[in-house]
C-alpha cells in the first residue's frame, strides 16, 4: 500500500468556518423570537376573542334574549330540544346610568338545525325589555318571537 494514499478512516474532517456558525446561531435566534412573537400574537387573538363572548353572553340582554328563545314552542320545534348559543355572537351593547340599547345576534345550534337569533333591545330604568326578538332558520321562514308571536309553520 502506498504511504501517501488516505484510507476512509484517516480522511481530514471538514471543519465548518466560525462565521458560518455565527450565522446559523443568529438565523436560530430570529426564528425563536419570531416564533413566541406569533404565539403571543396567537394567544392574544384568542383572549381577544374570548372576552368579546363572555362579556356579550354576560350581559343581561343576552341572558332574557336566550330565555325567551327557549320559551318559544315554535323556536324548539324548529331546531329541537335541547338547543344551545354557538359561537361568537355579534352586535352592540349600550348602557348609560340606567339606560342603553342592544342589538345582537347570536347564533343556534340545536339537534334538528341551526338558525340566527336577532335581539333588539331597550333599557329603562334599569330594566332591559325586548323589542324585537326573531328567530331565523337555516331552512325555513323567520320565527318572530316577540313582540307578538308567530304562529308555528
Amino acid at each position: 500500500m502506498d504511504s501517501n494514499a488516505t484510507s476512509p478512516q484517516s480522511a481530514p474532517l471538514i471543519s465548518i468556518p466560525a462565521p458560518v456558525k455565527k450565522k446559523r446561531k443568529i438565523w436560530l435566534i430570529v426564528l425563536i423570537v419570531l416564533v413566541v412573537f406569533f404565539l403571543l400574537l396567537v394567544g392574544g387573538i384568542a383572549a381577544l376573542f374570548y372576552g368579546v363572548k363572555k362579556a356579550m353572553a354576560n350581559s343581561d340582554a343576552y341572558k332574557i334574549s336566550i330565555t325567551d328563545a327557549h320559551a318559544s314552542a315554535c323556536v324548539a320545534a324548529k331546531l329541537g330540544e335541547p338547543f344551545v348559543a354557538t359561537g361568537l355572537p355579534s352586535g352592540s351593547i349600550n348602557e348609560n346610568n340606567g339606560s342603553g340599547s342592544a342589538d345582537l345576534t347570536v347564533p343556534l345550534k340545536g339537534p334538528l338545525g341551526t338558525a340566527t337569533l336577532h335581539t333588539i333591545a331597550m333599557r329603562e330604568a334599569g330594566v332591559w325589555s325586548i323589542t324585537t326578538l326573531t328567530v331565523n332558520p337555516a331552512s325555513g321562514s323567520e320565527i318572530q318571537v316577540l313582540p307578538v308571536p308567530s304562529p308555528c309553520q
